[in-house]
C-alpha cells in the first residue's frame, strides 16, 4: 500500500437517542436497522477498516455490528458527548491509518459510491 491508501472509518453510535425515546440505532429500515444499513454502506466501500464506537445501549447493539465482522470500541463516557466517542475511536484505530472518515449511525443514505469519492479525494 502507498501512503494514504489505508483509510479507516469511525462509526459513532454511542448516543442515548433521548429525543427518540428508544435506541435510534436499532430503528427498522428496509428489513434491517439504521446502524446495519450505515455499516453495510461503509463495508461496501473501499475503506480498509471500520470501527464502531458504542456507548448507551451497547449490549443491545453490539451483537448486530459484531456479526458484520467489524471491531467495536465502547465509550464508557458517552454522556460527555460525541467528542469523547471520537477519542475512543481514534485510540482503537489501526496504526497504519492515514485517513479517517467519521460516520454517524443516523445517516443511512450515504451510499458506498459517495464514500469512495471521499476516499479518492483524500488520496489525491
Amino acid at each position: 500500500m502507498k501512503a494514504r491508501d489505508f483509510v479507516s472509518a469511525l462509526l459513532l453510535a454511542a448516543g442515548e437517542s433521548q429525543r427518540m425515546g428508544r435506541l435510534k440505532q436499532l430503528l427498522p429500515l428496509g428489513g434491517s436497522t439504521l446502524i446495519e444499513v450505515v455499516l453495510e454502506n461503509l463495508l461496501r466501500s473501499r475503506l480498509q477498516e471500520v470501527i464502531v464506537v458504542l456507548g448507551f445501549g451497547a449490549e443491545e447493539i453490539r451483537p448486530r455490528v459484531e456479526a458484520k465482522g467489524v471491531r467495536v470500541a465502547v465509550n464508557p463516557r458517552y454522556k460527555e458527548g460525541m467528542a469523547s466517542s471520537l477519542r475512543v475511536g481514534l485510540d482503537a484505530l489501526d496504526p497504519r491509518a492515514e485517513g479517517i472518515l467519521v460516520a454517524l449511525a443516523d445517516q443511512p443514505f450515504i451510499p458506498p459510491e459517495v464514500i469512495d469519492r471521499l476516499i479518492e479525494a483524500f488520496q489525491g
